[in-house]
């Protein structure tokens, strides 16, 4: 049996990592998509707004593919589908003519919870923490009464 070196210990590491956060993010989200996955992460880093535009040159996407990612990230998809949620759009007050996206608390949650899996103590803001601990306290006390995977017991 062959002997790992320290390098190849440290990539295996950080490859499941990524394995990691990948699989938590098919288990967060189970529909959504690369594209859109990576436009979530362009807006968490910008996450107190980034024009629409900014976010087409980041991701190297047309502007129409960026409006309708951008749509089912938000709350209104389409009138027969609602969004995830995770994405706010509003206008820009400098200039009206251009849209900003942000996270919305709901996006901050899940991109709190995603990065923790690569980096635990990760924080967007004391808000979202104190959600994301609740959450958390909630789901421990779940599983220490019992609950099954999809019910909570009550």
């Amino acid at each position: 049996m062959e002997r790992t070196t320290k390098n190849e210990n440290s990539t295996k590491r950080e490859l499941q990592r990524a394995a990691n956060f990948i699989r938590l993010l098919r288990v967060l989200s189970a529909e959504m998509q690369m594209q859109q996955a990576e436009i979530l992460i362009q807006i968490a880093i910008n996450y107190e707004g980034m024009q629409m535009s900014d976010i087409a040159k980041k991701t190297s996407l047309s502007p129409g593919a960026v409006s309708r990612n951008v749509a089912s990230l938000s709350v209104y998809n389409r009138p027969d589908k609602p969004g995830m949620g995770l994405v706010e759009v509003g206008i820009d007050p400098v200039d009206p003519r251009r849209r900003i996206a942000s996270l919305s608390q709901q996006g901050k949650v899940f991109i709190t919870n995603l990065m923790r899996t690569i980096e635990p103590s990760f924080t967007i803001d004391s808000v979202t923490d104190a959600e994301v601990e609740a959450q958390a306290r909630t789901l421990r006390a779940a599983i220490q009464d019992g609950a099954t995977v999809g019910k909570i017991k009550r």
